[in-house]
């Protein structure tokens, strides 16, 4: 039971008994306590069936029942189910359930950020920056990536940070107040051990953009993204490697860190891997594995990965 309501039946309850102990008839007072009493209690139980269905949507979701879900979802926002907003945008997004629909994914997250689902308010941002499905608008795009960070998600502190990083002029046209916010949020989702925000972190470092310039604190950070998972921090571990920089040079753990970059499905991990082949680096040089790891970096969309599958094959096609 919300407090609201339970505040609503305390003082329903003293002025009926105080209307009851004068032997008068129900004050307005009484009459309004009890109107508005049974309005919350029919909001409650609407609210409760719409949860449901939420998480009814979510089982079916899981299951990757699309349909069924979608379904679900949009009957849990008209029974209260507010949750239901940022999962359905995210179904626009990637066409689950019907077509890919960046206009309705954005129309979805509007409604989750005015109910204050953080989530929606990380996505609706994100919308803002990239220009997908609303116009593009930076000084929206950061009232809503802060309304999520200063809800401690983790993922909108990096997205906020990067924003003020990549974007010239976010506060006020002053690079230093953006770096300076930037490295706030990353430091702030570094502390809560995510991923991304220790590896943008440890670039603020080695850069000393909105930090003093600290190459021990940017090795450190970039450690212990890639020590848990960090794709982005993987491969510049495995170049620092390669090169030698703040690291005493191993080409064979270089490429071990591609590998394992690779493997948790990073898109430029094998094209780093097909560099390392091509070049026997770190491994003996193969260009019929380069050319593998090649194809699958452009397989996984990396911009660099055509040229070098292309130049593999013609040089295979020679040397047959």
């Amino acid at each position: 039971m919300s407090r609201t309501l339970k505040l609503l039946l305390f003082l329903l309850f003293i002025i009926v008994i105080n209307d009851l102990r004068k032997g008068v008839e129900f004050s307005y007072y009484t009459t309004t306590l009890l109107s508005l009493t049974a309005l919350s209690v029919i909001v409650l139980l609407a609210r409760n069936q719409g949860i449901d269905r939420y998480n009814r949507g979510m089982q079916a979701y899981r299951n990757h029942q699309f349909e069924p879900a979608l379904s679900l979802f949009i009957k849990a926002t008209k029974l209260g189910g507010v949750e239901a907003y940022n999962v359905l945008g995210v179904m626009a997004v990637l066409g689950e359930g019907g077509h890919k629909d960046l206009t309705k994914a954005a129309y979805y997250f509007k409604w989750g950020a005015f109910w204050r689902i953080a989530e929606a308010q990380e996505n609706l941002g994100h919308c803002y920056a990239k220009g997908h499905g609303v116009a593009l608008d930076l000084s929206k795009a950061v009232k809503y990536l802060t309304k999520a960070a200063e809800k401690e998600e983790a993922s909108a502190q990096v997205k906020l940070g990067v924003l003020y990083w990549n974007k010239p002029g976010v506060h006020e046209h002053n690079r230093e107040k953006d770096y300076a916010h930037a490295y706030y949020w990353f430091e702030k989702a570094a502390y809560q051990q995510d991923p991304q925000g220790l590896y943008w972190l440890s670039l603020a470092y080695e850069m000393g953009q909105g930090v003093e310039k600290d190459g021990s604190k940017a090795l450190k950070a970039m450690m212990q993204s890639a020590e848990i998972g960090g794709l982005d921090a993987l491969c510049a571990l495995g170049v620092r490697y390669l090169n030698g920089h703040g690291v005493t040079k191993n080409e064979e753990t270089a490429v071990a860190y591609f590998q394992q970059a690779t493997e948790l499905g990073h898109a430029e991990g094998p094209w780093l891997l097909a560099l390392a082949y091509r070049d026997g680096t770190g491994v003996a040089p193969n260009k019929t594995r380069a050319l593998h790891w090649a194809k699958c970096a452009e397989d996984r969309g990396y911009w660099q990965a055509e040229a070098l599958r292309e130049a593999l094959e013609q040089d295979l096609k020679i040397n047959a």
